[in-house]
This record gives C-alpha cells, structure tokens and sequence, in this order.
C-alpha cells in the first residue's frame, strides 16, 4: 500500500544516513552557538528591521577565507563553499505571524523554480511504523517551518531512471537599469573565477553520479549558462545520466549528498575542512534538501538555499559562496549579503503586513 511505502521509504532514507548529515545538512533546526546566540552574532547591516545578526563579523569570516587559500596551496582542497548563518529573535506580537505569511512574502520578494514551504511538527517525522493498536507513539520535539525560494536542483529522477542536477555555482547582483544588468550578466559569464568554481563542480556532480550511473550515459548538456532572477544572475550547469540497473532514486540521493554546490571538491576533504572552519555547528536545514520521492521512483530535490526556518527561536537563514585561489575575501563577504538580502527583505515584509514597500 501507499502508506507501507512511506514507511519504508523513510527507514531505507534512515539507514542511509539522509536523514540527519552532521557534516553539511546537519540536524532539522539551525543551533545557536555555545553560550547563546548574541554571544557570538553581530549585527547585521541592512537587517535592522528583522533584529538580524550575522554569527560570525565580516572580518571572521574573511579571516577563514585566508584559512582556506593557505589549504589551497597546500593542496588540501580545490574549492571550499564557506557558509555563515544569520539569525533573528521571534516576533514580538501576538499572536505571531503566520510562517506561510513568510512564505508567500518571500514569494513575492524572490520568486524561484524550486521553492517550497514546510511546517514540520518534529513527533510526526519519526520513520517507525504504527503500534499494535494503529497508534503511533509520540516523542518529544517542537514545530518548525521551511520558508525556501531555492533556484538550484539538487537531483531530478525520473520514474525512467534519467537523471538531471543543476549545480549553480557563480552569482552576480541584478543591475538598477537595462544596460548595468545586461552588463552584470555579461561578467558573470565570463567571470575566469566563477567559471572555474563552476567546472570543478561540475566535474565532481559527475563523479557523483557516475557512482549510480550506467557508463558512458553521463553527460553535460548545458555548462556556465546564465539563468537571471529577482534579486541575481546565476551560473549554472546541468548535468544528466541514466541509473544502472537495480538502483533508485534513493541512491541518487545517497552517492550524490550533500550537494557538492555547498561542499566543494574534493568532497571528503572538504567537508572535513568545513566542520573545522564553521565551528562544527550545524548548517540545519540549510545546505540540504528539499523535495519528494514518488511512490513511481520519481523523485525531484532542491538545493536548500535562500531559504528561512522559522522557530520558536526565532528565523534562522544561511548564506555563503564557494572559495577558490582567485577569490577575493571582501568580494567574497559581499557576496553572501547578496544572496541574504532577499530573505532578510521578506521577513522584513512578513514583520509589516500593513507596509505599502512590501
């Protein structure tokens, strides 16, 4: 039946680990770190009205940049995705927003093809079958919401067994007129740095699925293209394949976690790398992935980005970008209040419902 597939789903899901990944998607919820939040965050610029704080200052963050080059030249990594976290208190009314209202501002504010909203009530996550009576046991947890606007796939499985990522690696800001944003575009796609991020993920998205793949059906259709949205221009690469005989799109998902966008290459190294410099806390949701699995074998993933958790805690949202040798720390920094604006812009609008901007 439909439900027994569920059931199984989630423990085959369990046993292979994609349910909780302490190394990039970390637990359902994104941890304050030791002694509190406001110990460790500073304000952020632009986000006053949400009450933001980044858990890590600008020169933190650009001083693990200079970390990261010096693992570079000794040959530890090729690329590494840093990310930091941004983090608010609960809103003060009462009774407090609606999530979903977070939701569709977010919508409205950055409209993405692989978008998605959750509220999860943690007891009625866990994978065990019913009891004896029909009754599921109950389990202490708490409810949080996914408000996410992702623009990246993740994993697209088809009940014929093709295969389709989209790794974006590479972003640059809209312009304010035609002619700056035509222009924008333009650097992007011939940016010698973003399109070296670009290929060293593509080849490891390859190598990823040619762990599940048949061989020689791998292949590269689209490389550097650039996709616009709301609030940036995007690089972006498709790659496809053709699962081996006998696997699924569980073991898509598997060989391919977490999304070598928001690792880098190579994977095993760099995560290790990145546990190191991200303090060893959690990304959370972030980084992850959001999506479903078909009881046809179909499965369609995000890559979980642009994307705010809201809690009892208060909203969480990550940002970050891809590190290489021809990086530049401050560039860097400002490229991850870039991808952070637009979701710090929504929750903004979710505090003001009255606000004619919104």
């Amino acid at each position: 039946s439909a439900q027994q597939w569920l059931w199984e789903t989630a423990a085959a899901l369990q046993q292979r680990g994609l349910s909780e990944s302490d190394a990039a998607g970390g637990g359902a919820t994104a941890r304050p770190p030791p002694g509190g939040a406001a110990a460790a965050c500073q304000p952020l610029h632009g986000g006053a009205a949400a009450g933001f704080e980044s858990a890590r200052s600008r020169d933190e963050y650009t001083a693990n940049i200079e970390r990261i080059f010096e693992l570079l030249r000794e040959g530890e990594s090729y690329e590494v995705c840093l990310t930091t976290q941004f983090r608010a208190p609960p809103p003060r009314a009462a009774p407090p927003p609606s999530p979903l209202a977070l939701h569709l501002a977010l919508r409205r504010v950055n409209p993405a093809p692989y978008a998605a909203f959750l509220h999860f009530d943690l007891p009625a996550l866990r994978p065990a079958p019913p009891a004896e009576g029909g009754e599921r046991e109950a389990a202490a947890g708490g409810a949080f919401s996914v408000c996410c606007s992702s623009p990246e796939r993740f994993l697209r499985i088809g009940a014929d067994g093709s295969v389709e990522s989209k790794p974006i690696k590479g972003t640059m800001p809209r312009g304010p007129t035609a002619e700056l944003d035509a222009a924008n575009a333009e650097t992007l796609r011939t940016s010698p740095k973003d399109r070296a991020e670009n290929l060293m993920i593509v080849d490891l998205v390859r190598n990823d699925l040619g762990r599940i793949c048949r061989v020689g059906s791998v292949r590269v259709p689209k490389l550097m293209a650039i996709e616009t949205y709301a609030s940036v221009h995007q690089l972006v690469s498709t790659v496809t394949g053709d699962l081996e005989d006998g696997t699924d799109a569980l073991d898509a998902a598997a060989c391919a976690f977490p999304p070598g966008s928001m690792t880098g290459a190579p994977k095993t190294r760099t995560l290790q790398i990145i546990h190191e410099l991200e303090r060893g806390e959690p990304r959370g949701v972030y980084s992850g992935s959001l999506g479903f699995f078909s009881i046809d074998g179909a499965s369609d993933l995000n890559v979980v980005i642009r994307t705010a958790v809201v809690s009892a805690e208060g909203v969480s949202l990550g940002a970050g970008g891809a590190i290489v040798t021809q990086s530049s720390p401050e560039d860097e920094w400002e490229e991850v209040l870039v991808k952070a604006r637009p979701v710090i812009r929504a929750v903004e609008c979710w505090l003001r419902p009255g606000d004619e901007a919104c």
